[in-house]
């Protein structure tokens, strides 16, 4: 069949395929065409202008935020949720982090899971399913805030009876009060052996903290404010699990790393897929700097703050370039 230039037949063509939702193959068995030739013809149909696909500019911008921060930060992929007023923000957020875990969970995996009112945002969003030799670790031991279910703990054994998973807990605090304490309590072998296999995780999914009041590490006392003033001069900008790294991504020593029980950045960065989900002003920071570690690869947030640390990252690569002599 010679379709010579009959614009006729390709809007047809694409009416059936866009509007009527047809497949290619019924298109062609409709008009005696091959379904190569039915596929020909569409790609036709758009370079001729007969059809012209337009996306929402809302859903365009986040697409572009989300590209711009794959290409910038190397991520397999960033979701750039719509803003809305708080709590609203972490609730889309959370949906959008179910939404990428029911597409990527499958059978054989063992899930590493943070803690934080961020991560915990997910379980509403999530779906029951069953799924085959499935397992939730915690990556750490957890703190406990009075009339929230942020914990590890509570997160962990939820999402496990969502997925019919087996759970795995660090039944510990985060931050013991000294070195000694934490090597005592490595003496159990059990808890010795799951704080070994925390990073024998497929994928994990953990939160961004601030180093600011509305920490919970600051909020429960495990950092007091004599501490926060200690590591902020130390060039703190966030902390991931009690590991706490600068600005650029380095990860700094401090004295908390012999009272932490739990991973540490060095085996975050040696998973395969870490999901970061993170947003507000007081997250840029921490954002940008765990993104310049290099352990986040999967990074959902809202416009907002996406559009904010790219910014910030721009500001940081100008500073970075030295004047030239004679400006």
């Amino acid at each position: 069949m010679d379709v010579g230039n009959d614009r006729s037949l390709l809007g047809k063509i694409s009416w059936n395929y866009y509007v009527d939702g047809l497949t290619q193959k019924e298109i062609g068995a409709r008009l005696g065409l091959s379904r190569l030739k039915v596929v020909r013809l569409l790609k036709r149909a758009r370079a001729e202008g007969v059809v012209e696909i337009r996306i929402a500019p809302d859903v365009r911008l986040n697409t572009e935020l989300a590209r711009s921060l794959e290409d910038r930060f190397q991520l397999q992929e960033a979701i750039v949720t719509d803003p809305v007023d708080d709590p609203e923000t972490r609730s889309t957020i959370g949906r959008a982090g179910a939404q990428y875990l029911e597409r990527n969970l499958t059978n054989d995996l063992v899930l590493g899971i943070g803690m934080g009112r961020t991560v915990s945002s997910i379980l509403p969003a999530m779906i029951p399913r069953k799924l085959d030799n499935i397992t939730i670790r915690t990556l750490a031991g957890a703190y406990e805030e009075p009339g929230l279910h942020s914990n590890a703990y509570n997160i962990a054994w939820r999402l496990a009876d969502l997925l019919n998973a087996t759970c795995e807990q660090l039944y510990c605090p985060l931050i013991v009060p000294d070195k000694a304490t934490r090597k005592a309590l490595l003496k159990d072998r059990t808890l010795h052996e799951l704080l070994e296999s925390v990073s024998e995780c497929d994928m994990v999914l953990v939160g961004l903290g601030a180093l600011d009041n509305d920490s919970p590490l600051i909020r429960l006392g495990y950092v007091s404010p004599d501490q926060l003033a200690e590591l902020r001069s130390a060039g703190a900008a966030g902390e991931i699990l009690g590991r706490f790294y600068d600005l650029q991504g380095n990860p700094l020593v401090t004295e908390f790393d012999q009272r932490t029980l739990g991973i540490d950045l060095g085996q975050l960065c040696n998973i395969e897929t870490v999901i970061a989900l993170a947003h507000g002003s007081n997250k840029v920071g921490p954002m940008l700097g765990a993104l310049r570690t290099g352990c986040i690869n999967v990074l959902i947030t809202d416009r907002w703050t996406a559009e904010s640390v790219l910014v910030r990252d721009d500001l940081g690569r100008a500073e970075a370039i030295p004047a030239r002599l004679g400006t």
